[in-house]
């Protein structure tokens, strides 16, 4: 039986065992329950006029969080999980003042699209990638045999 995970990676490298962000998990589960507790408990008139005068601030930073950190639970990368959330967020704003329409929402989408695109363009270059040779031997043969 292995020992321990790094014990079971030193055997076999291939071997990737998910790690578990505790930090977030424990901020997820600080947000719901501000989440929660708001809706339940706090009357929507009192967080109104906190901040700026109708705009309902602290509600939506409590729901900003909670997406936020909700969708970075499921894709583990924070800046795509900031750029959800905003779109998310921005949308329930819209909803609030009524104007949220069927062409706001697809430019919104949209922008989510162009910014995953630049973001995913401006990403370094991963090995693989780098390495991107026909004659290359992990490409071809992944154990190769060796040659006498």
């Amino acid at each position: 039986m292995f020992r321990s995970h790094r014990h079971r990676q030193s055997i076999n490298p291939r071997f990737h065992m998910p790690h578990l962000n505790w930090l977030n998990l424990f901020l997820t589960f600080i947000f719901w329950f501000l989440f929660i507790f708001t809706l339940i408990m706090i009357d929507p008139y009192f967080f109104k006029d906190i901040g700026f005068t109708g705009s309902y601030l602290p509600f939506f930073i409590i729901v900003f969080g909670t997406i936020t950190f909700t969708i970075n639970l499921f894709l583990k990368k924070i800046i795509r999980s900031l750029v959800y959330a905003t779109a998310l967020t921005i949308c329930l704003y819209l909803q609030l003042y009524h104007l949220l329409t069927i062409i706001n929402t697809i430019l919104i989408f949209a922008l989510i699209l162009v910014l995953e695109f630049l973001f995913g363009y401006l990403k370094p270059k991963t090995r693989t990638q780098k390495v991107h040779s026909k004659h290359h031997p992990d490409i071809n043969h992944p154990h190769p045999t060796p040659t006498l």
